[in-house]
């Protein structure tokens, strides 16, 4: 089994003609690239609402690697 993050559209921002389009955009930009530093685009959906799959990269997040998280 293949572990993998789900992104998705925040619920109070469903609605939102300007977060839907930028959403739309991100996957439209994802779905293209093909590039070993960037995630991999994996899929997306539109129920319950709308997500993308990416590829599950080990090692924390960005902000964790970059020392911005509280605490550090």
């Amino acid at each position: 089994m293949k572990k993998v993050i789900l992104k998705l559209i925040k619920a109070d921002r469903m609605n939102s003609s300007v977060a839907v389009s930028e959403f739309e955009t991100e996957v439209s930009v994802l779905s293209r690239l093909n590039h070993g530093n960037i995630v991999r685009y994996l899929g997306s959906g539109f129920n319950p609402r709308r997500f993308i799959v990416l590829e599950y990269l080990e090692g924390g997040t960005l902000a964790s690697v970059l020392g911005m998280c509280p605490g550090q």
